[in-house]
């Protein structure tokens, strides 16, 4: 799972000019984390980080940043790299059968990826295609 469009609008942080300085407005970081709870929580499933956010902050620093109930979803990150690359050592490495993706960056994968939720940078997991598809892939 990516987090910057997927868990948040991609530009989460939005500032306003006022006298001529930049202010921040708002921070909305992990305003959907709930709709992603809502969607997983009568399922066993597990959470791994493939966000950038994995190369600037560790995974327990990464957990206690989610609500507790997702933070203790959370599995491992992938490895460095590339999106794709670090997403397909980790599955091989693990030897995954079922997985889903999401990430607002569909240029990052191959064209046909099946597993691959494309999430719009400004609803992420919020807009109603993106739910559908976790939930029909969490029912099978």
């Amino acid at each position: 799972m990516d987090f910057d469009g997927v868990l948040h609008p991609a530009e989460y942080l939005r500032f306003n000019e006022i006298d001529g300085e930049l202010v921040l407005g708002s921070d909305v970081r992990f305003c959907w984390a709930g709709v992603l709870w809502n969607l997983i929580k009568d399922h066993v499933c597990d959470l791994v980080i493939h966000s950038s956010w994995r190369t600037s902050f560790d995974l327990s620093e990464i957990r206690n940043m989610l609500p507790q109930e997702l933070g203790s979803r959370v599995r491992e990150a992938t490895g460095d790299g590339a999106r794709f690359n670090s997403i397909k050592e980790y599955v091989a490495a693990h030897q995954l059968r079922k997985y889903l993706i999401l990430d607002d960056a569909p240029e990052e994968f191959p064209l046909d990826l099946q597993a691959l939720v494309v999430c719009h940078p400004e609803r992420g997991i919020d807009s109603p295609e993106v739910k559908e598809r976790v939930f029909r892939f969490l029912s099978t």
